[in-house]
């Protein structure tokens, strides 16, 4: 990320690349909540079985369920 953690511990240094990241978002005007982008709440549970049928447990390290999805939006509204 371009940031120097340099004598963080591993702790401080995922947060300096969250800090990154979320900065790098508001220079690229991406929104903050789905809410938005006009995502409505009741959508949330489509969205989360569209993610688990589109596959990407196949590439994500991390075995997410139709449940983790669903959190993941409802966190992100």
């Amino acid at each position: 990320m371009g940031e120097n953690i340099q004598g963080m511990t591993e702790l401080e240094a995922a947060n300096k690349a969250l800090d990154a990241i979320k900065c790098l978002c508001r220079d690229l005007g991406i929104p903050e909540k789905l809410r938005d982008i006009k995502a409505t709440e009741d959508k949330l549970p489509e969205m989360a079985k569209l993610c688990v049928e589109a596959g990407y447990n196949r590439w994500n390290p991390r075995h997410s369920t139709y449940n983790d999805f669903l959190t993941l939006f409802q966190q992100a509204y």
